[in-house]
């Protein structure tokens, strides 16, 4: 943990490019979103994937540099490996990508699949429940007319959730480096 602290506070200029792709991609997805048209849409989401493939094949290119302490002597050249690894590997994290949106939505679905055969339905409407969630007072007024059967289903479909984007995390935390530091085939 040490040599992370180490590495981070020689190395400031890694922050620089996550600061401008968070606000970019949010200022992005913002305005994408308010055209509300489903073309649209889908457009915007293919573009923010090609971006944010864009910017982790520089950006993790930049840790490796950094990892291996390459510019020891001058930490801010770091920053013209960004577009080498843009370059180099932008493909192979774009494969990475979809592989891990992939991923995701099969654990998404299985789980849904377990909650659905194993926890149960909660016999309420959908829409009341999105109703519920608007603000702190309407959440606890509708969990007050819930009885304990489904209070209980309600606490084991949020650990199902949370479970299944905790598997997820840990699969993207570990999967992206590997493919910077073992080899460039996201396979």
């Amino acid at each position: 943990m040490q040599k992370v602290f180490e590495l981070s506070n020689k190395y400031l200029i890694l922050a620089t490019p996550l600061i401008l792709y968070t606000l970019f991609s949010s200022i992005y997805l913002v305005v994408s979103a308010s055209g509300g048209k489903i073309l649209n849409l889908i457009f915007a989401m293919l573009l923010f994937v090609l971006m944010t493939s864009a910017f982790f094949a520089g950006w993790l290119n930049m840790v490796k540099y950094a990892i291996a302490d390459y510019y020891n002597e001058n930490p801010n050249l770091l920053i013209k490996e960004f577009m080498s690894g843009v370059g180099e590997y932008f493909i192979p994290t774009l494969n990475a990508i979809i592989i891990m949106l992939i991923i995701f939505s099969l654990t998404f679905v299985f789980a849904l699949f377990i909650g659905k055969n194993v926890i149960g339905n909660l016999g309420v409407p959908a829409g009341t429940i999105s109703n519920a969630m608007q603000n702190t007072a309407t959440m606890i007024e509708f969990l007050k007319t819930l009885n304990q059967e489904q209070l209980i289903k309600i606490n084991l479909w949020q650990f199902l959730l949370m479970g299944v984007m905790l598997i997820n995390y840990f699969i993207d935390l570990l999967y992206l480096p590997a493919l910077f530091l073992k080899n460039k085939n996201p396979i």
